[in-house]
């Protein structure tokens, strides 16, 4: 139960995300440069799933901490390209490739700080 129970935040998160995905970008983000708005709220946005799921599997697998990294951003990957595809039917919103890939990059860049802090810590 508490191995299930571990996976709940990064779900419920997934879920925010949609809600917040499902409707018009706020007007503060459009007065914002794209580069210093959209760009870092996506790379904040999936770098924290990105440490959900990989706090999440590490807590309900047995797996490498190397696995869990992959897996990490490969589901956070997979979150956003579907979140781009959904956008992309929802008006005033519009699906972009290079989100897509500023979703994986905030992914990486996340688990690779959470690791070496989580391995700093273990010192």
């Amino acid at each position: 139960m508490k191995r299930m129970l571990s996976l709940l935040p990064p779900l419920l998160y997934m879920a925010l995300i949609y809600y917040l995905s499902d409707r018009p970008t706020p007007e503060i983000l459009h007065k914002a440069p794209r580069l210093f708005g959209m760009k870092v709220v996506h790379l904040l946005e999936y770098g924290l799933l990105a440490i959900l799921w990989f706090r999440a599997l590490r807590h309900a697998t047995p797996w490498s901490s190397r696995a869990l990294c992959l897996l990490s951003v490969a589901l956070t990957l997979a979150w956003g390209i579907s979140d781009e595809i959904h956008q992309s039917y929802v008006p005033g919103r519009t699906a972009r490739v290079g989100d897509a890939v500023t979703d994986l990059v905030g992914a990486v860049i996340a688990v690779w700080l959470w690791r070496l802090w989580i391995g700093h810590r273990k010192t």
